[in-house]
C-alpha cells in the first residue's frame, strides 16, 4: 500500500496479480493493473515515485 506525492491516489496490491488504484477523495476504484501472468509476477511492493510514478516489485524481481 503506498499513497501518490503528487495525486490523491492510494494504491493496493493484491495477492492475485491485481494493483487497485484508488481515489481518496471518494474512495471509488479509479484503474485496475492486472499483472497475473505467472507466479513471478505476484506484487511484493510498491511505491509512489517523487515525480508520482508507480513502481510495483514482482516476484521474480523485476520492477515494473
Amino acid at each position: 500500500v503506498d499513497v501518490s506525492p503528487t495525486q490523491p491516489l492510494l494504491a493496493v496490491a493484491s495477492g492475485e496479480g491485481l494493483v487497485f488504484l484508488i481515489d481518496l477523495r471518494d474512495g471509488r476504484s479509479v484503474q485496475t493493473i492486472d499483472l497475473w501472468t505467472g507466479a513471478g509476477n505476484t506484487p511484493h511492493g510498491l511505491a509512489f515515485l517523487n515525480d508520482g510514478t508507480l513502481a510495483i516489485l514482482l516476484g521474480d524481481g523485476l520492477v515494473v
